[in-house]
């Protein structure tokens, strides 16, 4: 997703994804990424075989003014299976850019990966 901002802007990155592994076991991640950077990392370990997962991220980032592309990337940080990621239908992949206004808003948001929990803000 290819999006322009503008100066001294707060944009809010969401990305949902249905995730599975032909392995049991297999722990996978989903990673938010702008180049080669990392933005925010999902984890999720599987229970079972072709059962899919929903990992979600919400990152918030001040990016400079101009054209920027977050992609979605999935990956397995443990296990031998062959990922697959639900890219159709009403249950597929989902990254949305939302422009939340300027950067000198205060803000915080909390959420869970994993169970680690984590607050950002100014």
């Amino acid at each position: 997703m290819t999006v322009v901002t503008g100066t001294n802007r707060l944009i809010l990155i969401h990305a949902k994804v249905i995730a599975e592994s032909t392995v049991a076991t297999d722990i996978i991640e989903l990673d938010v990424r702008e180049g080669s950077t990392a933005l925010d990392i999902a984890y999720a370990t599987l229970s079972q075989a072709n059962h899919g997962v929903e990992l979600i991220c919400n990152v918030p980032i001040k990016p400079s003014p101009g054209v920027h592309t977050y992609k979605l990337s999935l990956g397995r940080t443990l296990g031998t299976g062959t990922l697959t990621m639900d890219t159709a239908g009403s249950f597929g992949s989902t990254i949305l850019a939302e422009d939340v206004g300027s950067d000198s808003l205060q803000y915080v948001l909390q959420g869970s990966i994993g169970g680690i929990s984590k607050v950002v803000g100014p």
